[in-house]
């Protein structure tokens, strides 16, 4: 049998598999920046924050225990994920998914609002408004920061779910006025 398995090069293939690994040259990984951080893919990318983890072609996981994956992607809040190609990064969002594609600000397709004191960049777990979801193109929402007026997913289901509602005491005349308009 050890014959067999010779002849087939395994034992070599093993050997030169062992040696990759200990090498590290198995799988591109290496140690980031920040204590404990790690970076997987080209040698661009950077995990700078504490326990941060980057992986892909020119991300940058900046905040602590943050991830970024993708392209062009940044995650600098603490705890915060960015993936996907090229998305925009604020302090306020703690989930981004980008579309921008190489631009230089890059733009969310997706983005989840955290509250944060944007001196410690810590949470506040007192804003209301955490886990509200910002859509591009719904509500305002243009794919970079929350602006005054802009609103987010569960803002705009609300406003939909009160117009519903004042429907079921209208008339029939009064929504084909409404409809006719």
């Amino acid at each position: 049998m050890t014959k067999f398995v010779d002849s087939l090069g395994l034992k070599r293939l093993v050997t030169k598999i062992g040696k990759a690994v200990v090498d590290g040259t198995w799988l591109p990984v290496q140690g980031g920046e920040g204590e404990g951080s790690v970076v997987t893919g080209y040698a661009d990318s950077v995990a700078e924050g504490p326990s941060s983890h980057a992986e892909g072609i020119s991300t940058a996981a900046r905040g602590e225990a943050s991830h970024s994956e993708g392209r062009n992607t940044i995650a600098s809040g603490k705890y915060s994920h960015a993936q996907g190609y090229g998305n925009y990064d604020a302090p306020s969002f703690i989930n981004m998914v980008g579309v921008g594609g190489d631009e230089f600000k890059g733009k969310n397709a997706v983005a989840v609002y955290v509250g944060r004191d944007l001196e410690t960049n810590e949470f506040d777990s007192s804003d209301p408004k955490n886990g509200y979801q910002y859509l591009l193109g719904v509500g305002g929402y243009q794919g970079q920061d929350i602006a005054e007026g802009m609103k987010s997913v569960q803002e705009v289901i609300a406003d939909l779910e009160k117009g519903v509602a004042a429907t079921e005491t209208m008339t029939v005349e009064e929504i084909r006025e409404i409809m006719s308009a």
